[in-house]
C-alpha cells in the first residue's frame, strides 16, 4: 500500500512502473513456502501479465500432468483470482492480460495456467 501511495504521488501514469514496482517487492521476499509441496521462487511482469515461478517438491510429474491435479489448481487458482478482496481487485486491473502460473519440478517446467479476467465472469 505504501508503494502504490509513492507511486500515486510521483504523478507518473505508467502502469508498467508500477507493476515492476510490485515484482521487486514480492521478489524482496522470495522464495517463500506457499504449503508444504510448492515453493514461490520468482515473480516477473511483461506485457501487462504477471508471471509466477513455483517448484513443486514431493508430487511427481506424472501427478501434476493429471486432470485431477490441473483441475483442482484450476479451481484453486480461479478461486483466489477472482476474489473480491481490493488487494486482488487491483492486481488483476494492473494486471489486464491475466497471470500466469508456471510449475516446475526441478528445472523442467511441468504445467502452466493462466488466468484471465474473464475466467471470474462465470
Amino acid at each position: 500500500p505504501e508503494k502504490i501511495d509513492q507511486l500515486n504521488k510521483s504523478q507518473n501514469n505508467d502502469p508498467q512502473v508500477l507493476q515492476q514496482a510490485i515484482v521487486s517487492e514480492i521478489k524482496k521476499k522470495l522464495p517463500v513456502s506457499v504449503d508444504q509441496a510448492t515453493l514461490m521462487s520468482d515473480v516477473s511482469a511483461e506485457n501487462n501479465t504477471f508471471t509466477y515461478k513455483y517448484i513443486v517438491k514431493g508430487i511427481t510429474i506424472k501427478a501434476i500432468e493429471s486432470h485431477e491435479w490441473q483441475e483442482a489448481m484450476q479451481k484453486t487458482i480461479n478461486s483466489s483470482y477472482c476474489s473480491n478482496d481490493a488487494r486482488v481487485t487491483v492486481f488483476r486491473n494492473l494486471f489486464p492480460e491475466g497471470v500466469i502460473y508456471n510449475y516446475f519440478v526441478g528445472e523442467k517446467l511441468v504445467y502452466t495456467y493462466k488466468a484471465l479476467p474473464s475466467v471470474c465472469n462465470k
